[in-house]
C-alpha cells in the first residue's frame, strides 16, 4: 500500500520548496512593488526541464529503440546546468532598504534549493539508465555521474559569466564553440575557467554524493519499481 505515495516522494519534495519559493517571491512583489527577482521564476522554469527529460529518458530506456536514447541524453545534458545554476543568483543579493537582506538571501537560496533537488534526482535517474545501458556496471554509472557534475559545472561558468544559453548550440554554434576553446585554451582565461569548474564542480559532487546517500536512494528504487 505505501509503493504509490513512496514512489511520488521525490514529487513532494520537490513541490514544498518550489511552493515556498513561489510564495516569498509573491511576498517580496506585494511589499515592495519591485518585479526584480521575476527572473527566477523563468530561471526555476529552466531548472525543471532536465527533470522532465529524464523521466522521458527513463521512459524510453527499455521501451523504444535505442537509436532515440543518445539524442535525449545529449538534449539533456545541455539543459542540466540550468538545474543547479541558480545558486550563482545569489551574486545579485544586495542590500536594499525596501527589503531585508536576508529575506532576499533565503528567496534565493530556496529557488536554488528547488533547482538543485529537480537536478540531483534527474542525474540519479540517468545514472540510473547508464548503468542499465552497460549491463549493470556500476562504476561506469558514477563514472558518468562525475563528469557530467563537472560539465554542468562548466556549462554554468559558460552561462553565468560568458552569458551563453543552452540553446546557443543551435543559434550560434560556431561562436560558441570558439568561446568554448578560447575559455580553455586562453593563457588569460585559464584561472577563472578552470577555478571555477573544478571548486564548484566540487561543490555539486559533495552535495549530490551527500543526497544519493541520504534520501534519493530510496525514492530511487520507488521510482524503479513505478516505471
Amino acid at each position: 500500500m505505501n509503493s504509490t505515495p513512496r514512489s511520488y516522494r521525490w514529487l513532494f519534495l520537490l513541490a514544498a520548496p518550489t511552493a515556498l519559493a513561489i510564495l516569498l517571491l509573491m511576498a517580496r512583489i506585494v511589499y515592495t512593488k519591485d518585479f526584480t527577482f521575476l527572473f527566477l521564476v523563468w530561471n526555476l522554469f529552466l531548472a525543471f526541464i532536465p527533470l522532465g527529460l529524464a523521466l522521458i529518458i527513463k521512459r524510453i530506456n527499455a521501451r523504444v529503440h535505442r537509436m532515440l536514447f543518445y539524442p535525449l541524453l545529449g538534449i539533456w545534458l545541455l539543459f542540466l546546468p540550468n538545474a543547479p545554476y541558480i545558486l550563482t543568483d545569489l551574486l545579485h543579493l544586495h542590500y536594499d532598504h525596501d527589503m531585508p537582506v536576508w529575506f532576499d538571501m533565503t528567496m534565493i537560496l530556496t529557488f536554488a534549493w528547488s533547482g538543485l533537488v529537480a537536478g540531483f534526482y534527474s542525474l540519479l535517474w540517468v545514472q540510473d539508465c547508464i548503468e542499465v545501458r552497460f549491463r549493470g556496471r556500476v562504476w561506469v554509472g558514477r563514472l558518468f555521474a562525475v563528469l557530467t557534475v563537472f560539465a554542468s559545472a562548466y556549462g554554468i561558468y559558460l552561462g553565468r559569466f560568458l552569458r551563453w544559453n543552452s540553446w546557443d548550440i543551435i543559434e550560434a554554434p560556431g561562436m560558441l564553440v570558439e568561446e568554448i576553446i578560447h575559455s580553455l585554451t586562453h593563457s588569460s582565461e585559464l584561472l577563472h575557467t578552470y577555478g571555477f569548474t573544478l571548486s564548484f564542480g566540487f561543490l555539486l559532487l559533495f552535495m549530490y554524493l551527500m543526497a544519493n546517500g541520504l534520501k534519493m536512494n530510496s525514492d530511487r528504487k520507488a521510482v524503479r519499481e513505478s516505471a
